[in-house]
């Protein structure tokens, strides 16, 4: 896909488009994975989602898991690496 030759779709009597395998490739999205539709000074953008909460929740999950005893995370690293 380039640009003087941008992909396209054509609109079902559902709705539905479907995605040009070069767009999905490029934002990185594969079926089942959800998009977001974001109008933009009159231009729609479409972007692959972000679940907040989701990424919250994993977050919580591994919080606290790794004893670094006591120091930063950079700390930490620095440690490892010997430096």
């Amino acid at each position: 896909m380039t640009e003087d030759k941008p992909g396209y779709g054509k609109i079902t009597g559902k709705g539905q488009v479907t995605i040009p395998k070069a767009i999905r490739e490029a934002l990185g999205v594969k079926y089942g994975d959800r998009v977001d539709f974001v109008e933009r000074e009159g231009v729609i953008v479409l972007k692959k989602h972000f679940d907040q909460d989701a990424f919250n929740a994993a977050i919580t999950k591994w919080t606290g898991l790794v004893d670094l005893g006591g120091m930063t995370v950079d700390e930490y690293i620095d440690d490892m690496r010997g430096e």
